[in-house]
């Protein structure tokens, strides 16, 4: 606890049963292995480990399942704000991603045998059919209107935390090794749930981001109780939380095109940016996230920094080309162009020091490859 308030700090501990256990190996150290660690090396097939990875990322939904929590102490690929998760954060880029990746299982699924099993380890069905459950009995006797229902919300995360609870228990020091069977056809049952609660966590972010994705929620504690353990330490059991919003960074909308992908939406997030605060309208360029100001410290070190130094509202290159190269994408060629000749024009009017014109060649080559990679897309499109 922190003044009264619920903090996450130091959520990651070092086992030393699991490390005496991992030096005592001679070779293949990291292999997840069977007879929970002293067996041998589990082996499976990529659709078979990718779906476990799809369950487990689903099971680290946030409270109001509009991002990956951020449990392990990162916070994803903007190590600036390195407080989040201390704040119960979570990450909405996370969560297109493993929209991406379910997407990717159920295409692949459909083009096999329907009746074909898969047979996963013991431990990854049972977390399966755990969250097929939760989310059956989330949408049970339910519309999409329902979203909105905060303790809905609450107890499905609950569920969920519970389950990925067990499931992190029973294979810390590896499998048991024994198989269950899945039928594909179940698998697809509880892949088209996936898709549908990931999709509506979409669609709740950008009604909360007014037509921009964001890409940054933290919650606080609202309701809880502080318990002792055993050892006289303290436990909280949190009731409810209460979602804050950051403001906007670039990031979360360029992951959110690889999902959405189509002109229409694309062209309304695309006008909706540059009438942000992410847009500079003087260099006509996209910064890292608009204003800090008025946020928290506990944020991360990106809130301490002056705008314009390090990620503070800079504009980082390689990132304003992921949002640029999503844009080629959704096929938005216009507005991909119109920033092109800007850009160009820009740098080439600044001959003072003669940098200008080296400047622009290195731009020009990488537009020229981000073109590249669209032509071919086309091309196997055709």
């Amino acid at each position: 606890m922190k003044d009264g308030r619920i903090r996450q700090y130091g959520a990651v501990v070092e086992s030393k049963e699991k490390e005496a256990q991992l030096h005592a190996r001679d070779r293949d150290v990291h292999w997840v292995r069977t007879e929970h660690g002293s067996g041998e090396i589990y082996k499976s097939n990529l659709y078979e480990k990718l779906l476990s990875l799809a369950a487990i990322k689903l099971s680290t939904l946030d409270p109001e399942g509009l991002g990956i929590e951020m449990e392990a102490g990162k916070p994803g690929w903007n190590d600036s704000m390195n407080g989040l998760p201390g704040l119960f954060a979570s990450g909405f880029s996370e969560l297109c991603e493993l929209q991406r990746l379910v997407r990717f299982l159920i295409h692949a699924q459909v083009k096999l045998s329907g009746d074909s099993v898969l047979r996963l380890p013991r431990e990854v069905a049972k977390l399966i059919q755990q969250l097929g459950l939760a989310m059956e009995e989330y949408y049970h006797d339910s519309d999409e209107a329902d979203c909105r229902d905060e303790s809905k919300d609450y107890s499905f995360w609950s569920r969920i935390s519970d389950a990925k609870e067990a499931y992190r228990e029973t294979v810390h020091f590896g499998f048991e090794g024994v198989e269950t069977p899945l039928a594909f056809g179940n698998v697809l049952v509880f892949l088209r749930q996936a898709e549908r609660k990931l999709q509506q966590g979409m669609d709740k972010a950008l009604l909360i981001g007014e037509g921009i994705y964001p890409t940054f929620f933290y919650y606080e504690a609202r309701e809880f109780e502080v318990q002792e353990d055993d050892c006289g330490g303290k436990l909280v059991n949190i009731h409810s939380f209460e979602r804050k919003d950051t403001p906007y960074f670039l990031e979360g909308p360029t992951r959110a095109m690889k999902v959405v992908g189509d002109i229409v939406n694309g062209q309304e997030l695309y006008r909706q940016i540059r009438q942000s605060g992410l847009y500079d309208r003087k260099l006509g360029m996209y910064k890292v996230n608009e204003s800090l100001a008025g946020q928290p410290f506990e944020l991360g070190r990106s809130r301490a920094f002056t705008p314009g130094w390090l990620e503070n509202e800079s504009i980082f290159m390689h990132m304003e080309f992921k949002y640029l190269l999503e844009c080629l994408r959704a096929g938005l060629y216009t507005e991909f162009f119109q920033t092109l000749k800007k850009r160009c024009r820009l740098l080439w009017t600044q001959r003072s020091t003669g940098e200008a014109r080296w400047r622009t060649a290195p731009l020009l080559l990488v537009l020229l490859i981000l073109m590249q990679v669209c032509m071919e897309r086309d091309i196997l499109r055709g």
